[in-house]
């Protein structure tokens, strides 16, 4: 029986940060890319210490304004990595994350449907408070000169 962990918070809660410490304690025993888009890992496949089956992670986590699995829903579709995320749990327990995909409640609903019969699904909630979550992304904006004024965009993300 697999784990699917889903790590959920707003923009700048520190999800991918959480996931990239993740990577970076682990030994990664596979970074799988698209042929599409082989400049970013499609996931890793790690082996974490006192844990039997491999973990595999899904998204870009190579650098810090990698957006994890978002990025890819953006380019290949919800189902892609609907599918993945099912091929992978047959072997791996499965870590995801992403605002995307925090939003789309059809989507986990699908999924807990999926899963449940035979794997454990699991949300972790990061409480990191909104002060911080703004003071996150203004940094991460400023770091990367991208506009520190604008909005956080959340249109279009929830069903």
């Amino acid at each position: 029986m697999s784990l699917v962990i889903n790590v959920r918070g707003t923009f700048g809660a520190g999800k991918s940060t959480a996931i990239r410490a993740v990577i970076n304690a682990a030994h990664v025993v596979e970074r799988l890319v698209d042929p599409w888009y082989p400049s970013k890992p499609w996931y890793y496949r790690l082996q974490i210490v006192n844990v039997a089956r491999p973990v595999s992670v899904l998204g870009y986590y190579d650098n810090d304004v990698s957006i994890g699995v978002d990025d890819f829903a953006k380019y290949f579709g919800v189902a892609r990595v609907f599918d993945t995320l099912m091929a992978a749990v047959e072997t791996d327990h499965v870590v995801i994350e992403g605002v995307y995909f925090s939003l789309r409640k059809r989507w986990w609903l699908d999924l807990h449907a999926a899963l449940a019969s035979e794997h454990r699904l699991r949300i972790a909630y990061l409480d990191t408070t909104l002060d911080e979550c703004v003071a996150n992304v203004h940094t991460r904006r400023q770091r990367h000169n991208r506009n520190i004024n604008g909005a956080l965009n959340l249109a279009g993300m929830a069903e």
